[in-house]
């Protein structure tokens, strides 16, 4: 099954309508389908269907990262992962905030996030690998761990990396 859909401009439209109202909601609905990219579309709907509270995410902020089926085996090996305590849960990695893609600055609202992912070089060491991810799939790390692991992570991990220590 397929994890993203093509929907045609009409239904989103459909959508749009079904949630905006008022004397102006006509024009608020083309200045949105005229602006929004397919990304923050896809964004908007996910955020309306999802039972959970939406939670802002920040720069600098620790995240897990569902694996990409693409990076196992070519980007990183999980058994090396793995031994490095590099796995916070089973089919996800570490990640740490960076940024977005947009040319506007940062909003936690954009469809994807920048982030340095925690990978593995072919000395088996940790390293950094830039790569966005789409915003509704990164979990907060402190959903996951507790303050004391994440102040850890940070500083045994993630500031050697940040600072071209690869021990």
């Amino acid at each position: 099954m397929a994890d993203t859909y093509s929907i045609q401009k009409h239904i989103v439209k459909q959508f749009f309508t079904n949630i905006i109202s008022g004397n102006n909601a006509d024009a608020i609905i083309e200045c949105l389908l005229r602006d929004l990219s397919s990304e923050q579309v896809n964004f908007i709907i996910g955020l309306n269907t999802s039972k959970e509270i939406y939670k802002e995410l920040h720069i600098g902020q620790l995240v897990l990262v569902p694996m990409e089926d693409y990076h196992i085996d070519s980007k990183f090996h999980i058994d090396v992962l793995n031994d490095l305590n590099l796995i916070p849960k089973p089919g996800h990695i570490f990640g740490v905030i960076t940024g977005t893609d947009s040319w506007r600055g940062y909003s936690s609202y954009s469809a994807t996030l920048k982030l340095n992912l925690i990978y593995h070089n072919d000395s088996k060491k940790p390293m950094l690998y830039e790569h966005s991810v789409l915003n509704l799939s990164i979990i907060d790390a402190a959903t996951e761990m507790s303050a004391d692991e994440i102040s850890e992570f940070f500083n045994k991990v993630y500031k050697p990396l940040k600072n071209g220590n690869n021990k």
